[in-house]
């Protein structure tokens, strides 16, 4: 019992969390003015937290990654402790790329202000936002400047609403001292059309 009401009081936590989303984030000097749309964070370690972000130009566009084959720039860092920088591992992030594919020609209509990413995150996890599913990181000009945040469609028993997401949190439980077993996988954001906060869990596929 105390191990359960431990989960659902770090789960309350990080849900009552501020979103990253929006403004430019300039006090990481190992990165440089980047956008972090969307955190990934785990009932394991709860402390850490991986941030993806993006880059933008002087005119509010995505900034294109030679190092991932010209693609929509994606990146990823840990805050350790809800503060302090840490690169990722480049075997880790192998894998976290796995999960969250950008796609190659991904722009609406043709511009660089938005790009698809492929959420194969969800692939262990019930849920009914189709085969591929997808969110989409967008790019704009605000009166205060630059600013970028993610957005996802839910499913039909969600009536299809459109979110911002500020983050997705894993349940997961330890089997042996480095496996763990995904329980359910909840997106965090915000309704787009009315501005409510919007959670939505997702669990594990039944064997």
């Amino acid at each position: 019992m105390k191990n359960a009401l431990a989960a659902a009081a770090v789960l309350l936590s990080i849900l009552a969390a501020r979103a990253y989303a929006g403004k430019a984030i300039v006090g990481i000097s190992e990165i440089g003015p980047h956008y972090a749309v969307v955190t990934i964070e785990k009932s394991i370690h709860p402390q850490n937290q991986l941030v993806a972000y993006t880059q933008l130009n002087k005119h509010c566009r995505v900034l294109r990654d030679p190092k991932q084959a010209n693609r929509p720039t994606l990146n990823f860092y840990w805050l350790m402790d809800h503060s302090r920088y840490k690169r990722v591992n480049p075997l880790i992030e192998r894998g976290i790329r796995k999960r969250f594919q950008v796609g190659a020609n991904s722009a609406l209509n043709g511009g660089d202000d938005s790009f698809s990413v492929r959420l194969n995150e969800l692939n262990v996890v019930e849920h009914d936002l189709g085969t591929a599913p997808l969110f989409w990181v967008h790019a704009r000009r605000t009166a205060e400047g630059c600013s970028a945040e993610a957005r996802i469609a839910l499913g039909p028993s969600d009536k299809n609403a459109l979110i911002r997401l500020d983050a997705i949190y894993s349940v997961a439980v330890m089997r042996g001292l480095y496996d763990a077993t995904v329980k359910s996988i909840a997106l965090k954001g915000a309704d787009v059309k009315f501005g409510k906060p919007v959670v939505r869990v997702y669990r594990i596929k039944p064997k």
